[in-house]
């Protein structure tokens, strides 16, 4: 697993393999910052609450450190760890190359040690560097929290060293000219800081400037006078002297011997890629690295990082740095060719690898090798190149690795995206938004992020999958149109994003040539692959591919293994143990093209849609045993390829795959996924249907049960009043008893209690006809809903404790925990709060286990009713969890929950005055469904329910 890596110099941020982590509410988000200011050191709980709470600390203050610790450890996942409770207090330990501020320091020493020992090039390298990692002001986000003012004023001065040493290695490099507007503008900015006249002096001096220098030193003299009424120092008023007197002293030192190079200059500065870069400069300046190969899809920008390693390698590589552009080569003559015209050996007779050998043989040389993919002849080429000479380093970019002896292979992800729906600040921060802003303004100058289009750039550069050349054509499309018409063009992405710059290669002026470059170097069976895989949304599985993709009884594993080498398609690990296998929007885009192209998209898209209409039951069938956690985790993992099988199906007028296929999208909402489009797939694949009564009956039931948990009760009623009757007619006794126990629900939600029991009695009795454990459990329960609604608690009790037995034995998690949310619900109505806290605690643990946010919600709502008398503000906060997450999965609560509510908001409302409790409500309406039952389970764990209880085996 990647690791975490955090940054403070800027906004506060972490992330996992170019993924952003969600780190909380501002509070857990200052205990974070505090920690990493504090790396590797023990914070006392007191420094964090007297930091964290300034004023006046709650009297949950400790509690709510351990809950932000809890968050944030699960937030780590397998890293959590590294977040210790040591004693009285916490610590972080992590790598110092983990936290950006950390490195930033790491390579301002280094950076200093090279100035003094007088290597310019590498301490202007060094300092570059470190300065690129800044992404805005240190710690941004807590300028008002005194560690955080504390700790950016001191970051804050570290910048500006590193800006002069930086300035001083150029100008020791002969940039004496570039380096004054720079400095002046530093100088206005920060007049009070003397070292930077100093710097200043020197470079007019030695641009021939000897009267601008002195009229600087006056300025500065007037300045330290005025302000702060002092006399320049030692170092300024020395330097003035020797300026008077024109002293020899001030020369620059003699030109380091230049390095032989060919690296074209770059067109545009590089956005991003700081740790890729770090981490590319460690690898080559390894002594036992010989071979890095920089590998990706196309458009990744492999070249543009690839040049400025080159860059930053110069002083390391004393006899040159060349780049050769293998590009339009194919051959290994070329190839050849290349080589001795970029290094300018001697001809000779005989064998010209032999004469790039010898011209080579003892030269500390870095080749960078670009674009080796369409050469057959490359790693032999290579190999045998370096076999033949012992200080030669080549760095190669290719589209797959040369797979040699040696080769350390460094795979280049896309730029790293924001989540969705970020803020501009938040959005600033990702790689992908800042390139595709500034190449924004190199077409419109006045362009800038903001709030009121962050979303809409945000939502290009993830429609985009953050490539570098998809995003920097995107941004020049500016010039015509604005983000949100580009954004709504993007469905045609290949068709948009064309044509680019002029002066780059033509395989890169436009994204379709890109990938055609790549499609052309497959063979003709991974080309029929690849576009086969194409049918594919949201990625898929090795057997998924070989049921759909495979002809002929081929096996597609070694042609996928190879697509995957030539960065093609990308292999994840998945929870549920086996590969996963993705494609770049942009990548499947083309792919559907070519699959129509030949003539393949109908049949394809008819296995597809048939394999997941199958697939759909299997996954259905898990959620009722001990594999539920699996079949949640299958069903969220195959949601697009779903959601595209059951539109296909619609579009193409297979009404009866079409109706399977709906029945299955709804069955998402069990596990509390709003699928908003369901519905009205059903209605539609229904009008067209006439075929199986069972399965329009089993439409009619899920159109009932998401009207029914939307509180839609008359169109619920209808639905299963048909499925009922469609069931009778198809003599589907399975069928009946599921709709007779919906009716029964939406009867005790329309408060017709006697109508519910007698529907409730006719599924009782068919289920126990059919000898169906579960539907005799669940019609059991249902009665208990109905006795409880009554008042008679003790029948309740006997009907839940039975369906909560029969859970256990099915070993059904999701089951047992309605079971002890409905047995939780019961104990606290009748003010048996040990009972209620115990089973409730235990149910919100399996209800995370099994990632059902209904049955989530419900334990919220119970907690808040629970905490509303010893803690009302965590009450409230709950509570509000409770109800932004209802709407976002369309949910409502049952009659009888909805009367503890009721109670349970009237108490707090009473506890806290109105104003107090909607503050609250509001602050919990931002706390996530995870992080609120993190919270809940906390509070049930400090006042007495066991958290063993949680951990009891299921079928106990």
């Amino acid at each position: 697993m990647e690791r975490v890596t955090f940054g403070i110099l800027g906004s506060l941020a972490a992330e996992r393999g170019g993924l952003a982590l969600q780190l909380g509410p501002p509070g857990q988000r200052a205990f974070l910052a505090l920690l990493l200011v504090h790396l590797n050191r023990v914070v006392p709980r007191e420094r964090l609450v007297d930091e964290l709470w300034p004023d006046e600390p709650p009297a949950t203050a400790v509690k709510a450190l351990q809950v932000f610790a809890s968050r944030l450890r699960k937030e780590l996942g397998d890293e959590a760890g590294i977040l210790v409770t040591r004693g009285q207090g916490y610590v972080l330990e992590l790598e110092p190359d983990r936290l950006d501020a950390a490195r930033f320091g790491g390579l301002l020493s280094a950076g200093r040690a090279a100035l003094d020992d007088g290597r310019y090039a590498e301490a202007a390298a060094r300092l570059a560097e470190a300065l690129s990692l800044w992404r805005g002001p240190a710690l941004a986000d807590f300028g008002d929290r005194r560690f955080g003012q504390e700790e950016a004023a001191r970051l804050e001065e570290l910048r500006l060293l590193a800006l002069e040493a930086r300035i001083e290695a150029e100008l020791d490099l002969g940039r004496h000219s570039e380096a004054v507007a720079e400095l002046e503008a530093l100088v206005r900015e920060h007049p009070l800081r003397e070292h930077l006249y100093v710097v200043l002096m020197r470079a007019l001096y030695r641009c021939g400037r000897q009267a601008d220098a002195l009229e600087w030193y006056r300025d500065a003299r007037r300045v330290l006078r005025d302000e702060v009424g002092i006399e320049p120092g030692p170092e300024l008023q020395s330097l003035h002297r020797a300026v008077l007197n024109q002293e020899p002293s001030l020369e620059p030192p003699p030109p380091v011997r230049s390095v032989p190079s060919n690296l074209p200059e770059p067109p545009s500065r590089l956005i991003g890629r700081s740790a890729e870069l770090e981490s590319l400069r460690a690898l080559l300046g390894r002594e036992d690295v010989r071979l890095v190969t920089l590998s990706g899809p196309g458009g990744t920008g492999k070249t543009r990082l690839a040049l400025e390693v080159a860059r930053v390698m110069l002083d390391r590589h004393a006899d040159g740095v060349f780049f050769v552009d293998l590009a339009p080569v194919v051959e290994a003559e070329g190839a050849v060719s290349s080589l001795v015209g970029t290094l300018e050996v001697e001809p000779r007779a005989g064998d010209p690898f032999e004469a790039v050998c010898a011209h080579l043989e003892g030269r500390r040389v870095l080749l960078l090798l670009d674009n080796l993919e369409q050469l057959s002849e490359a790693p032999r080429i290579v190999a045998r190149l370096l076999s033949r000479t012992r200080a030669v380093r080549v760095l190669a970019t290719s589209r797959a690795p040369l797979r040699i002896s040696g080769e350390h292979e460094f795979p280049l992800e896309p730029l790293a995206l924001p989540d969705a729906g970020a803020s501009a600040g938040t959005a600033a921060s990702s790689e992908a938004v800042a390139l595709f802003v500034e190449r924004a303004r190199a077409v419109v100058p006045a362009f800038r992020l903001d709030e009121a289009n962050a979303a809409t750039i945000v939502e290009i550069c993830r429609r985009l999958d953050g490539l570098p050349l998809a995003l920097e054509l995107a941004a020049a499309r500016l010039r015509l149109l604005p983000p949100a018409a580009l954004l709504r063009r993007l469905d045609r992405s290949l068709a948009l994003l064309a044509p680019g710059a002029r002066d780059l290669p033509e395989r890169q002026q436009t994204l379709r040539a890109t990938i055609d470059w790549s499609y052309a170097l497959l063979d003709p069976a991974e080309q029929a692959l690849f576009r086969r895989l194409g049918v594919f949304a949201g990625g898929w599985t090795l057997e998924a591919a070989d049921a759909i993709c495979a002809t002929d009884g081929e096996d597609v594993l070694p042609l996928l293994g190879s697509l995957v080498d030539k960065s093609l398609i990308r292999q994840r690990a998945s929870e549920l143990g086996e590969p996963r296998f993705t494609m770049l929007e942009t990548l499947r885009e083309y792919a559907r093209e070519r699959l129509q192209a030949a003539g393949e998209a109908p049949s394809l898209d008819r296995e597809h849609a048939r394999y997941f209409s199958r697939m759909l039951g299997e996954f259905a069938s898990r959620l009722d045993g001990p594999a539920h956690v699996e079949g949640v985790r299958a069903l969220r993992a195959d949601f697009e390829n779903a959601r595209a099988s059951v539109i296909w199906a619609l579009e193409s007028g297979d009404a009866e795959l079409a109706l399977s296929l709906a029945n299955g999208m709804a069955g998402f909402a069990v596990v509390g996924v709003y699928v908003p489009e369901a519905r009205a797939w059903l209605a539609t694949a229904l009008e067209q249907s006439e075929g199986s009564l069972t399965l329009r009956s089993l439409a009619l039931f899920a159109i009932g049960w998401l009207a029914y948990t939307a509180g839609e009760l008359g169109e619920a009623m209808r639905a299963a009043e048909e499925s009922v009757a469609l069931a009778r007619a198809a003599h589907d006794a399975a069928a009946a008893t599921r709709g007779l126990n919906l009716l029964s629900n939406v009867h005790v939600g329309a408060g017709e209690l006697d109508r519910a029991q007698a529907a409730c009695e006719e599924a009782l009795e068919i289920a126990r006809m059919l000898g169906d454990e579960k539907w005799v459990a669940l019609a059991a329960t249902n009665s208990g809903n109905i006795a409880l609604n009554r008042g008679d608690l003790g029948l309740a009790e006997k009907l839940f404790a039975e369906f909560l037995a029969a859970a256990r034995r099915r070993q059904d998690r999701r089951s047992v925990a309605g079971g002890l949310t409905n047995l939780a619900l019961l104990h606290a109505t009748a003010g048996l709060t040990r009972e209620a806290e115990a089973e409730n605690h235990e149910a919100l643990t399996l209800f995370r286990e099994v990632d059902s946010s209904p049955g989530s919600v419900y334990g919220l709502e119970i907690t808040a009713a629970l905490a509303s008398t010893r803690d009302a503000e965590l009450a409230a906060q709950l509570l509000g969890a409770a109800g932004a997450a209802c709407g976002r999965i369309r949910f409502r609560l049952e009659p009888f929950e909805q009367r503890l509510h009721d109670r349970t908001v009237a108490d707090l409302r009473a506890r806290l005055g109105d104003k107090r409790f909607t503050t609250l409500f509001a602050q919990g309406q931002q706390l996530g469904l995870e992080q609120a039952v993190d919270t809940a389970l906390a509070y049930l764990a400090a006042h007495g329910a066991d958290p063993a209880a949680a951990a009891r085996p299921v079928g106990s």
